[in-house]
């Protein structure tokens, strides 16, 4: 078991790149789609919260620092990360799509596990765990669904890239705001994911009249 002072090191470097991921990610909304500065800052978004996502989750499943709500916001974000990032290469066609499959299924799989081991060994439901399992569980069919039609997946993959960066981006101000207990419960729980659809709403119908 890693000692206290260990994980409180790990607990600060989670907090240090979870800072630099949510101010690279904000310039890259603002900034113009597919420019130096979104391309840069989207590169420096990705990797700084990789790091974040990989310190989050192993922090969460130590001893006296387990946090379910953690590991699921974890899980869902590295999922939205991976197949934003990875729907760049979309635009060069003729991409195999075998390892964006096998992630989704690996979605499709963890979203279970996340629904039903509560049931099955703790004889109880696990809210947060059962809502990101589900919601992880339905963008993997629908991401699925789209490698399933390639042409069609090469024509809108910047609104895959936009919409799964942008959905990874909400799950790691959500998870912020309510570990930091910013705002009230409500507005913590709900603002960042209005917010955040709102723009993808935004983003993909700008895309759609391009």
């Amino acid at each position: 078991m890693l000692s206290e002072e260990i994980i409180k090191s790990l607990s600060l470097g989670h907090a240090g790149f979870g800072a630099i991921s949510l101010l690279a990610g904000l310039i890259g909304l603002i900034a113009r789609k597919g420019g130096f500065t979104h391309r840069i800052s989207g590169r420096i978004y990705f990797y700084s919260m990789a790091i974040t996502i990989f310190v989050a989750i192993f922090v969460a499943l130590m001893p006296n620092h387990k946090s379910p709500f953690l590991i699921a916001v974890g899980i869902f974000s590295a999922y939205m990360l991976i197949v934003g990032f990875r729907a760049i290469r979309f635009s060069r066609k003729k991409k195999v799509l075998f390892i964006d499959k096998v992630v989704s299924y690996l979605m499709v799989a963890v979203g279970l596990t996340m629904i039903l081991y509560p049931v099955i060994v703790l004889k109880k439901i696990h809210i947060v765990l059962a809502v990101f399992g589900a919601i992880g569980i339905m963008l993997a069919i629908g991401d699925l669904r789209s490698y399933a039609n390639e042409q069609k997946l090469y024509a809108n993959w910047k609104s895959m890239h936009l919409s799964r960066m942008i959905g990874s981006y909400i799950a790691a101000t959500t998870a912020f705001v309510v570990v930091n207990n910013v705002g009230p419960w409500y507005v913590n729980w709900f603002a960042p994911g209005v917010a955040g659809t709102i723009l993808i709403f935004y983003w993909t119908n700008r895309i759609s009249k391009s």
